[in-house]
């Protein structure tokens, strides 16, 4: 689940990964977690590959019985309609993207769906606002 194919399981240098829909597009930002990464395109979309266990990569499992899949090869992450991503991380089991805009989402940790964070204040909770974002392995 390393983005070089289903049959690679561990290199010991660093090794690039290639795939014609990394040739295809032009790649500005990326963000590497423990078992999986995301890139962001310069129009906006989204490409994950590695781990998928928990939702992190966003493919959806074949049956609500299964865990998500590994996508070996990059995989276009759908986005809600009309939206773009400008920059993203990976944490441990999970995605974040700061969307064109400033709003935050994420996906992963036992959820393939790309929702919203909202942050709460004063009784009332608001979208986050972000023109950056950071992951820990727990924490954003």
């Amino acid at each position: 689940a390393l983005g070089l194919g289903g049959r690679v399981r561990k290199v010991a240098v660093p090794t690039v990964v290639t795939s014609k829909v990394l040739e295809k597009r032009r790649f500005v930002h990326l963000g590497v977690g423990e078992e999986h990464c995301a890139a962001v395109t310069s129009k906006g979309n989204v490409y994950t590959w590695g781990q998928g266990c928990f939702g992190a990569v966003g493919k959806a499992p074949p049956s609500k019985l299964l865990h998500p899949p590994d996508c070996p090869r990059p995989y276009r992450l759908p986005l809600p309609e009309g939206k773009r991503a400008a920059e993203v991380a990976c944490g441990g089991n999970y995605t974040a993207l700061v969307l064109v805009g400033g709003e935050v989402m994420v996906l992963g940790d036992d959820d393939v769906a790309v929702r919203n964070i909202i942050c709460g204040g004063a009784g009332e909770g608001r979208e986050l606002q972000a023109k950056s974002v950071r992951c820990g392995r727990f924490h954003t």
